[in-house]
């Protein structure tokens, strides 16, 4: 698997072996990261659920300052730190720290706050249902893990037919084949914050 943009563009990292994680593709990254440019530089992004961490190495090489990866398993968790190794001599100043923790009780942590994009992406498993999601929501609402313009990246299963948790704003949508993406503006945001656009 390769980086598809930003300082880092082109540059391969490893993904875990067996199937514990489910990459993205280059296309929804690329799709995904131009929508998204606007936020990036200089942002403090924390990407949950990270898997092989692929969505964070974007948002790093694309101009984030600050990068938090969330992984349970300690094997995987290694993986995002080599790859998130290979970016300083790709010329990428970004802050990296990788937490080996379950996404959802790691939420309830002190430096769990101030982000501008939080990128979710739960085992499919978990978002069968609304409720699901709502509660992984409402945790990242209520603890004040957005900073007050945030925006929420959430990659769930298309056939889910899944629609903003309450308390958020559904500010798009997008099908890449078995998978969605919705991004989420929190209800309270200022009515006056930017929207992505296509």
């Amino acid at each position: 698997m390769k980086l598809t943009g930003g300082q880092a563009g082109g540059l391969r990292i490893d993904t875990p072996s067996g199937k514990r994680t489910r990459p993205s593709t280059d296309r929804m990254r690329e799709s995904l990261f131009a929508t998204l440019m606007d936020f990036l530089p200089g942002a403090r992004v924390l990407d949950l659920f990270a898997g092989s961490g692929a969505l964070g190495l974007e948002a790093a090489s694309r101009g984030a300052e600050e990068v938090h990866w969330v992984e349970r398993h300690g094997p995987t968790a290694e993986v995002i730190r080599g790859n998130a190794a290979r970016l300083v001599p790709a010329g990428v100043a970004c802050r990296a720290v990788v937490h080996t923790a379950d996404a959802i009780r790691w939420l309830r942590d002190p430096s769990a706050r101030g982000f501008h994009v939080v990128l979710a992406d739960p085992p499919y498993a978990d978002t069968a249902s609304q409720m699901d999601v709502n509660r992984l929501c409402e945790r990242i609402r209520g603890a004040d893990v957005l900073e007050s313009e945030g925006l929420l990246v959430l990659e769930c299963e298309a056939r889910s037919g899944l629609e903003a948790p309450d308390g958020w704003e559904l500010l798009k949508r997008k099908d890449y084949g078995a998978t969605c993406v919705l991004l989420l503006d929190p209800v309270s945001s200022s009515s006056d914050s930017t929207s992505p656009s296509d």
